[in-house]
C-alpha cells in the first residue's frame, strides 16, 4: 500500500494520470462538485491491502466475515459520530444559500460570519489563534477530520479576508 501511494504521488506520469485523467466529478446541488478520484486515494489501497492480507494468511470467507463484524461491531459509534460530524460540516458549509443554491447570502454564512468576527477581533494575529481553533474543534467532536470537517470552510473564509493562503492557513 505505501509504495503504491508513493508512486502515484511521486512519480509524475502516474500523479497525472490517476489525479487528473482517471478522475470522476458529478454534481448534486449547483454549487458542489463531487470528484472522486479512486487510483490516487488511499482507501482504495487500504481495500486492496485488505484483500491482500485476507489472502496471505489464508483465511477462509468465514473469518473475513468474523472480522469485518467485529470491526463493525467495535467501530459503529466512531463512523456514526464521524457521519453526524460530517453532516453538520456540510449543513455550516452550505448555511446562507438560497433555495436553489445558486446565491449565497453572505449575512446569514455561518462560516463568514464567525471568520468576519475572528477577523474583527484578532486582526493580523488570527493565523496565530488558527491551532486554538483546531484544539477546540477536536476536543469538541473528539476527532481531528471531524473538526476539519466542522471549521475548514471557516478557515478557507477567514484565509480569504486576510489575504493570505487558504492552504497554508
Amino acid at each position: 500500500m505505501m509504495a503504491a501511494l508513493l508512486l502515484v504521488n511521486t512519480v509524475p506520469i502516474l500523479k497525472t494520470v490517476t489525479f487528473e485523467q482517471l478522475r470522476f466529478s458529478f454534481r448534486i446541488i449547483p454549487v458542489h462538485t463531487i470528484t472522486l478520484t479512486p487510483l490516487f486515494s488511499a482507501y482504495l489501497y487500504l481495500f486492496l491491502a485488505a484483500g491482500l492480507t485476507a489472502r496471505l494468511f489464508r483465511l477462509n470467507r468465514q473469518q473475513v466475515v468474523k472480522v469485518i463484524h467485529a470491526g463493525f461491531r467495535k467501530g459503529w459509534r466512531a463512523s456514526l459520530s464521524m457521519a453526524l460530524f460530517g453532516a453538520m460540516g456540510q449543513i455550516i458549509a452550505y448555511s446562507g444559500y438560497s433555495d436553489n443554491f445558486l446565491n449565497l447570502d453572505q449575512t446569514l454564512h455561518i462560516p463568514y460570519l464567525l471568520s468576519e468576527g475572528l477577523k474583527q477581533y484578532t486582526g493580523s494575529f488570527y493565523p496565530v489563534f488558527v491551532p486554538v481553533l483546531g484544539w477546540v474543534g477536536t476536543f469538541l467532536t473528539g476527532y481531528g477530520v471531524a473538526s476539519l470537517m466542522l471549521f475548514g470552510q471557516l478557515q478557507i473564509q477567514a484565509a480569504g479576508l486576510l489575504g493570505v493562503s487558504p492552504a497554508w492557513l
